[in-house]
């Protein structure tokens, strides 16, 4: 049993002694899994709960927990999902999505990495030896904190923060339902006989129903204007939720930050929100967030 939000909640468990391999087979269970030993390479597993492994996740497996997942070794070449917080040693050629915080106690290679809250990296050692983020993509809606990015030799790695794929899945989806509408709205008009050059639509087509003799023709007629109404309001319902998104999105770009405890290198880009910059000269101990007009990134000092 665990407390969730106040609540005390009672799940199933199921624990495996060894290894997820040829003899367990892909686990799949409602509820949380506990493995002591590795998930090998190419073996799936699913929890509806958590998923606490104390060994490795090798090559090609798969690791999907609709809430945390805590792993005492690293990933390497590994898929991992989880819909609450990650815990991990180290991440390798890994495709990483995190629902809330992910905590990685020594460091990111190679990987692709989404964090929809924040993400700490503690990264090995300093200074010029530093080894923390390097190569990739690390990406994080709120704050990123790493002991250091790149490396000596000029590693291209990306630092992204400010981002919300999840506001981008909105805006993408309600910017197709208005393309929709619109075809709608431009098929109706041209229906209903309303010129290009008509500022106010319903005026138009209010004097020219009233022209119609016929019955037939004038319920038609005006079947047509109600589902050209209901368009036009939709796409104004859209726009407006459209510019709700907008708004979030430049909030979150404000807010986000990155933060190199010890050292960025050259070759490092280092995104927040729409705007970018690759570092051409190494920034020690540095606070990274967009300036207040918008268009540039500020680089502040850390104590």
């Amino acid at each position: 049993p665990r407390v969730i939000k106040d609540t005390l909640v009672v799940t199933n468990r199921f624990r495996t002694p060894g290894n997820v391999d040829f003899h367990t087979g892909n686990l799949d269970m409602d509820g949380d899994i506990e493995i002591e030993g590795d998930v090998k390479s190419g073996f799936r597993v699913r929890a509806s709960g958590a998923v606490f492994i104390a060994g490795s996740v090798e090559q090609n497996a798969e690791i999907i927990a609709g809430e945390h997942i805590i792993i005492k070794g690293g990933a390497i070449g590994a898929r991992l999902e989880s819909g609450l917080g990650m815990d991990v040693r180290f991440l390798l050629n890994a495709d990483v999505s995190v629902g809330s915080n992910l905590w990685v106690r020594q460091y990111i290679q190679d990987s692709n990495v989404y964090v929809q809250k924040s993400a700490v990296v503690q990264g090995n050692g300093g200074g010029e030896r530093a080894f923390c983020v390097v190569g990739g993509t690390v990406m994080v809606v709120e704050e990123l904190e790493v002991l250091s990015a790149g490396t000596v030799a000029g590693r291209t790695t990306r630092l992204i923060v400010g981002i919300d794929a999840e506001i981008g899945r909105k805006k993408d989806k309600l910017a197709d339902a208005d393309e929709i509408c619109l075809k709608k709205v431009i098929f109706l008009k041209k229906h209903l006989g309303v010129p290009a050059y008509a500022e106010d639509w319903r005026a138009y087509v209010n004097r020219r129903a009233k022209l119609l003799t016929s019955r037939a023709q004038f319920h038609d007629y005006l079947d047509h204007i109600k589902d050209l109404e209901k368009n036009v309001n939709l796409r104004i319902q859209i726009q407006a939720r459209l510019d709700g998104l907008q708004r979030q999105g430049q909030e979150r770009e404000h807010r986000a930050r990155v933060r190199v405890r010890d050292r960025a290198f050259p070759g490092t880009i280092v995104q927040v929100g729409s705007v970018s910059r690759t570092l051409d000269k190494v920034i020690r101990r540095a606070s990274i967030r967009i300036a207040e007009n918008g268009r540039l990134l500020r680089v502040g000092s850390i104590e």
